[in-house]
Formats: C-alpha cells, structure tokens, sequence
C-alpha cells in the first residue's frame, strides 16, 4: 500500500518544483535631471518569478540606512525607494536585491544629483622666506567635477591665467604649488572653482615672499686695460630697505675724484657701481660689494687686475713639412705684463667655397715650436698662432700657408651602384670619395671587373675624374646570363686607392631590344635636333620612354634627359657654339632597358669661344667670361687713341697760334726810336732781332714728342 500512495505524492509534487522559478527585476533607473532639495523615487519591481521575495537595497556596495531613505513595499512584487531631499551625499550606485528561495536578482542604477562647488579649505594669505616650496590651498566638491582656474593679478589691476611652468604647478586637488619661490613670485592669486551648477566661487589669497639679500653675479675677475676706465657692477635682490657698500681691500670706499660709486633702483632691488676711471697699476685688487637688508647681509668679491693681452707672435716659420704632418715654430712677444700661459695654433683647411673646421693646438708656454701630426695628405693649409696670458689672448699672427705632400686616396668612391642595362653591357655610378680621403687632386678612377668567383685579376678601365663629385662607366662586350663582379677606386699622383665594396651583377639572359636608330637632322649655334626612328621587327608601343644621354667633347659626365615614349624627336639647347657634343639614346620598356644606339658626334655651327678665365672655385665670375671682357677691352683702347689724337691736335695748334704771335709783336728786349719829324730810324741789333715761334710753318712738327725746345731769347 506504501508503493502506491509515494508513486502518488511524486506525481502532485514534479509538477509543483518544476513550476517554482528564481527571481526577474524589471530594469529601473533615476531621473537624469536632478538637484539638491529635490525628491527622487525608483520601483524596484519583480517580473517573474515565484513568491515569497525578499527586498534588500544597497547603495555602494552597503545596504542603506533608513534614516536617510524610505522603502516601501507596495505588494509582494514591488519595493519603492525614496528619497525625499537630495543633496550630495545622495550621490551613488544604488542596487535592489530580490531572492526567494530558487536563487536572486539585482540591478543597479547610478543616482547623480548637481551639486553646485563647495569649499572644503579656502584659500588664505601666506607669507614665506624665499627658495621655500609651498602651496596655497584651494580644496572643493561638488558634482560635476568642480574645475580649478587660478589668476594672478598683474601691475595694471587686471589678471592673468596661472599655467604650469618649472616652477608652477596646479595640483589635482586645485591646490597651487610653488618650488623654489623667489621675489617675483610675490602677489595676489585668486581660485576660482565651477562646475556648471549653480554660481562660481572665488577666493583670493596674497602670497608675501621675504627676501634677504642676494647678489646675482659670484665671485669673478675683471680685467681692464690700463688708462681705460673700470666698472664693476654688483646687481643686489632683496626686500627694501637695502642697502649696499664698496670696500678695496678691506678698507671702504667713497666717492673721491677717479672712484664714483653709483646706485640706482631696480625692479628686484638695487644695481650698485664702482667706476674707476683712467686706471692705474695700483689700482688692482679685491673689491669687495656687501648688501644688506632686515633679513641678512650678504658680500661678493671682484678681483680687478690692471693688464693686457699678449702682442702677436712674430717669426712665424714653417719648417718640415710631411704628407701628414708639419713643424711651426715663433719667436715670443710682449707678454703684456701678465706671463704667457700658452699659446694656440689655429690652423684650417684653405678650401675656397667650402666651409672651414677650425682646429686649436695648445702649446705650453715654456715652448715656441709644435709639431702638427693631425694633417690631412695634398691640402694646404692657413695658420696663425696667438699668445695668451691670464688676461686673454692677444692677436693673431699673420697667417700663413703651407702644404703637405699627396698620398694615394684613402678611402673607395661611394654610392658605387652597379646595373645590368642588357646581355653585354653594365652601368657603374658613383661618387668621389668624401674630400677629407682625397689625399691630393684626384685624376680618376679606375673600374675594375671580373667574372665572379674567377680567379682572374680585374680588368681597370681609366675614367679621367671630371670637375663634378659624380661620375659613370658602362662595361661592353660582357657575357650574356653571366654574374661579374665590380669594384672601384679613385687615383691621384701618388697612386691609387682602395677598392669600393665588390658588387655583383648578372648580365640579361634574354637579348636586348633593339635600340632606335638616332640621327641629328639639324644643328645651329646653340641648339641640335635629334631625331629616331622606331625598330622595324618591334611593337610600336613596346617603349614606356626614352632615356637621351649627351655630354661636351669625348670625355666627363654624361648628362640624361628623359623624353616621353610619344616624342620621336629631342631638342638640345644652350650648348656652346663650334663644339663638338656626343650623343646616344636608350629606350625603356617593361622588361627592361635597351641596348644604347650608336654614340654620334654633332658640331654645333659657329667659331668656338676661346678658353674662359676660370676662378679657383670652378665658378667664373661674370666680369671674366669673354663676352664682357672683349668688348671692355675694346672700348678702353678706342677711348686711349681718341685722346691721344685729341691732345696731339691741341698740342699743334697752340704750336701755331705762338709762332703767328712771334711774327707780328714787338720784341721786348729790342729798342725801337720812332721816326718824327725827320728823326732817323735807328734798327736794333740783328742778333737781337729773333723771332719766338721757331722754324717755318712748313717745318711744324706733327707728333708733341717731336717738339723741340723753344729758343731762349
């Protein structure tokens, strides 16, 4: 009968547990608008569920009081929170817990009431000692966040925004932080706070900073030159009154007849002068300036010597001279009445358009010659050598030049870049050594290649070195599908240099597009036309672009123009007139480069220039190309010969003029009786009786330097 009556009550009892469930709040949340003084509410609801529940309400992790809220429960369903004046403790993550006996549920809802700012500790007045670190305080709450805005009032009454400096710093809490705070500092700073909510609040504090005395510049020697005036300056910081004092050697000073002592006001305190004027030798010493206020005293120390700086070094001499070193020697000069503590060798590359590293060599004083070992080969150098004692450093010798001997380069050519450009042929570039490494003039370089890992020697082929830092070489007549090493190296009259890095390169497997056949089709002083036709057996749209290399004579670099693959035609312009230019053409497409066309030479029309007067620099300046100097000269000749002429004819007839004169005046050494009334005419002397003007006009001469000289009478 047990069986019967268990099989029973299971069979009510299955259908009753499956039905119990766990709890399911309603999701609920606060007004998003709320202020203090204002009531709030949130329904704390169950969904589903099975019953009995059991309400519990937290705010923070921490169930609430009742004190400060009101829960009320409508019906076995629902919990309602109240609360009836919000403030800012109202602030908070507030949670409704329901469980029965199945399990539990939660939700959550933040409540954020406005709050406008609110002190917690004002700002107040500060006075402190200067260096200190402090703060003025300016904590307060709210909800939003308050903001901190400091201000500092300036001269003009108005204010300033405080920012952060080295010194400066607006803390998180809204304090204001001052490091190492010094007189300029001092003043009066408002804290402004908001949030948003309600008014702003402000407070304003003043911040008083004591300044004992401080003088900025420290113990130091001042130098000056004898007869010339000194004036030793002591610049005193420190709160008034203050006052400063001179003394020379432990005595006081005052103002007397060569010695005026000066003071003036300055923003932080007082710049005290001590003026001697037309110094003499016994004039030197210690100076002593003291400063003084009600916090403290403080004193700083000039030491005054009466010198002067050495003279220049006289003798100068260069005398072995190496690739990378050089002897220099002197004779001492006038020490200034200070004893020479050494002298400098300045010394530095005379490289004209470059800019110059100068180098120092310092040599004792007890010696007058120095060895110079840190030269670089074939560079010539300027030197001068300068004296200096305790004073300063006097002037400079002349300077002077020497040279050293060449070495071979001691460094490769750089940027070395090797490029298969088809089955036989390779393109070096690349760039002289850096100038430091050239050891002397470079002449060229030499190019050298092999097959790879051929126990052959290189092949050089010489590549004179141009006036420009770049420079190129195709390799020919190399093996189809094969990898050649190259390397490179520059030369001078001494030898040659190291190789650059090797670097591989395999030719084309693949043959060559045919290049387009160039001709020139028309030249002219300064302008040539070229012009190329399309390969026969070759699609015409096969080339992407043309690659037209040109240069002047048969050596030097080769200049590129790139020309789209449209043009079938280039025209070169400003080339020099009668000179003769090689060219040739290279065409691109997309599986490579092609071989080069035949390399033609062009003469452009016209008479070649006569060779140009070139500055050092490479740079001819416009005064000595022959197109000014030419007509210059031209002109300076034709002006010389219209003189010359001009003065020869004046010369001539002021020659003339005199001779007529001689002719028809009355001689004035001679005497002459006048016939009257039958008085007899009595002649002068002949040999008094000589004419002024010389010989006959027939005899006139036609050039001033063959004028004789005139008669004396």
């Amino acid at each position: 009968m047990t069986a019967p009556w268990l099989a029973l009550l299971l069979m009510f009892m299955i259908p009753s547990l499956a039905s119990a469930d766990a709890p399911k709040i309603i999701p609920f949340h606060f007004s998003g608008e709320l202020d203090t003084g204002m009531r709030s509410t949130v329904v704390c609801a169950v969904m589903t569920g099975s019953p009995p529940f059991e309400f519990s309400w937290f705010k923070d992790g921490q169930e609430l009081d009742t004190f400060e809220v009101s829960i009320r429960k409508f019906d076995d369903f629902t919990s309602n929170l109240v609360i009836s004046k919000l403030d800012s403790n109202s602030n908070g993550n507030y949670t409704c817990k329901v469980s029965n006996s199945e399990g539990f549920d939660q939700k959550s809802a933040v409540l954020s009431v406005k709050v406008s700012p609110q002190w917690v500790q004002e700002p107040k007045d500060l006075s402190t000692m200067g260096g200190q670190t402090v703060s003025l305080d300016c904590l307060t709450r709210g909800y939003p966040k308050p903001t901190v805005v400091w201000r500092k009032k300036n001269e003009d009454g108005g204010e300033v925004m405080v920012t952060d400096n080295s010194r400066w710093k607006i803390m998180e809490n809204g304090s204001l932080l001052f490091k190492r705070i010094d007189k300029g500092d001092e003043g009066v700073f408002t804290c402004e706070v908001s949030n948003g909510v309600g008014e702003a609040i402000r407070k304003s504090a003043r911040l008083d900073v004591k300044a004992p005395p401080r003088i900025s510049s420290a113990y130091r020697i001042k130098s000056a030159r004898k007869a010339e005036s000194a004036t030793l300056v002591c610049e005193a910081e420190g709160d008034q009154p203050l006052m400063t004092s001179w003394a020379k050697n432990g005595i006081g000073l005052q103002t007397t007849g060569r010695v005026q002592i000066n003071e003036e006001l300055s923003a932080t305190g007082i710049i005290a002068q001590l003026t001697i004027l037309s110094t003499h030798r016994n004039d030197g010493g210690s100076y002593t300036c003291s400063a003084k206020n009600r916090f403290g005293e403080v004193n700083n120390t000039i030491v005054l010597r009466i010198v002067e700086p050495p003279e220049r070094p006289v003798s100068v001499k260069v005398g072995e001279v190496w690739s990378r070193a050089a002897t220099v020697s002197w004779s001492p000069p006038f020490d200034g009445n200070s004893p020479i503590t050494q002298y400098i060798v300045h010394y530095w590359k005379d490289i004209e358009g470059a800019s110059h590293r100068l180098q120092e060599r310092n040599v004792p004083a007890t010696q007058t010659s120095v060895l110079l070992s840190d030269l670089q080969p074939g560079t010539t150098y300027l030197l001068r050598v300068v004296a200096e004692n305790d004073v300063g450093r006097g002037e400079s010798s002349e300077p002077f030049k020497l040279r050293t001997e060449e070495e071979a380069p001691s460094a490769p050519p750089t940027d070395v870049t090797v490029i298969a450009t088809g089955p036989t042929s390779v393109s070096v570039t690349w760039k002289a050594p850096p100038r430091e490494h050239w050891n002397g003039r470079l002449l060229g370089y030499y190019v050298g290649h092999k097959r790879h890992q051929s126990m052959e020697p290189y092949a050089f082929h010489t590549v004179p070195a141009g006036r420009s830092t770049h420079a190129d070489y195709r390799l020919t007549r190399l093996q189809k599908a094969t990898r050649y090493s190259v390397v490179v190296k520059a030369f001078n009259s001494v030898g040659s240099g190291p190789e650059s890095h090797e670097l591989l390169v395999e030719t084309s497997d693949k043959d060559s597009l045919k290049p387009p056949h160039l001709y020139v089709s028309e030249t002219s002083d300064t302008a040539a036309l070229l012009e190329w036709e399309h390969p026969r057996d070759l699609p015409e749209n096969v080339f992407t672009h043309y690659m037209v290399y040109y240069r002047p004579g048969s050596e030097g670099s080769w200049h590129s123009v790139h020309v789209p693959s449209k043009d079938k035609r280039f025209k070169l312009t400003s080339l020099e007139s009668g000179t003769k230019y090689q060219v040739y053409l290279t065409a691109y497409s997309e599986s490579g480069v092609s071989d080069p066309s035949d390399t033609l030479t062009l003469l452009t029309e016209g008479k070649a220039m006569a060779p140009s007067i070139v500055s050092v620099s490479g740079d001819t300046p416009y005064f000595l190309k022959l197109h000014f100097i030419i007509p210059v000269a031209a002109s300076i000749v034709i002006i010389v010969i219209v003189i010359v002429v001009a003065w020869v004819w004046v010369k001539k007839a002021q020659f003339r003029d005199e001779r007529e004169a001689a002719r028809v005046s009355l001689y004035a050494e001679a005497y002459y009786t006048l016939p009257h009334k039958g008085a007899t005419y009595f002649a002068p002397p002949a040999q008094q009786i000589v004419a002024a003007g010389g010989p006959n006009q027939d005899d006139a001469y036609d050039v001033p330097w063959d004028l004789p000289a005139r008669p004396k009478m």
